[in-house]
C-alpha cells in the first residue's frame, strides 16, 4: 500500500509571527487584569503558582514571553483557562455575558454614588460601560481623563446635570448627552429621588 503525504496550504511566515507576537503582547495586561480582579498581590500570586513575583512583574509588563508551563501554574492559580490569558476575546468569544450583582464589578467613589461596571473586565482599557445610582443631590466629580476621551450618558431615571468644561446640560429620562472627558466634568442629580444613568466611557490614543 502507497502512503501520500497531504501537502501543506503554505502559510506566510511573517503572519503567524504577527498572529504569535499579538498573542504574547495580551498576556501581561490580562494577567494583570486577573490579578487585580481577584485581589491578589504580585507575592500573593507567586506563592499561589510558585512563579517568582520577579516573573510575573516582568510579564505583566510584557518584558518576557512566559513558557506554557508558567502559563498553566498562572492560570491554575487565578482559577481560569490558560486560553483566556492567551486568545483574542473578540475572536474566542462570540456571546458572552456579563452576571447581575457580580461582587468585584461594583465601581465605588469617596463621593455619594455607586454603580457596577457592566462590560467584561477584558474590555476596560479601551471602552467601561456603567450603570451608576446617585442619591438626592449626589454628585460624580472627574478630573481630566486623558487626552481624546469621550463620554456619552443616558438617564434612565430622575433629572440629572452634566457638566463638561464650560459646557452644561440639564437631562431627564431618555436624554443622552455625548462630552469631551480630558476636561474637568461632573454628573450631579438635581431632582429629588434617586436618579440613574448608563455611562460609557471611551478611551483614545488619538484624536
Amino acid at each position: 500500500m502507497l502512503w501520500y503525504a497531504e501537502k501543506m496550504p503554505e502559510q506566510d511566515p511573517q503572519a503567524i509571527l504577527d498572529a504569535a507576537e499579538d498573542a504574547a503582547s495580551r498576556v501581561g495586561q490580562r494577567l494583570l487584569n486577573a490579578r487585580k480582579e481577584r485581589g491578589l498581590t504580585l507575592e500573593a500570586l507567586a506563592r499561589a503558582s510558585g512563579v517568582s513575583k520577579g516573573t510575573l512583574s516582568q510579564i505583566e509588563q510584557n518584558k518576557a514571553n512566559p513558557s506554557v508551563t508558567v502559563l498553566y501554574r498562572v492560570a491554575m492559580a487565578l482559577s481560569l483557562p490558560i486560553s483566556d490569558l492567551v486568545e483574542d476575546p473578540y475572536k474566542a468569544t462570540h456571546f458572552e455575558v456579563v452576571p447581575a450583582g457580580e461582587s468585584d464589578r461594583k465601581f465605588f467613589t469617596n463621593q455619594p454614588c455607586n454603580g457596577h461596571l457592566l462590560n467584561p473586565p477584558w474590555m476596560d482599557k479601551n471602552l467601561e460601560f456603567y450603570e451608576m445610582n446617585f442619591p438626592a443631590g449626589g454628585v460624580l466629580e472627574s478630573q481630566p481623563h486623558h487626552p481624546h476621551t469621550r463620554e456619552m450618558l443616558t438617564v434612565t431615571a430622575g433629572k440629572v446635570r452634566v457638566t463638561a468644561g464650560d459646557k452644561t446640560a440639564d437631562l431627564k429620562p431618555g436624554d443622552t448627552a455625548h462630552y469631551s472627558a480630558d476636561v474637568p466634568h461632573k454628573i450631579e442629580n438635581t431632582g429629588r429621588g434617586k436618579a440613574t444613568i448608563m455611562l460609557v466611557v471611551r478611551y483614545r490614543t488619538e484624536g
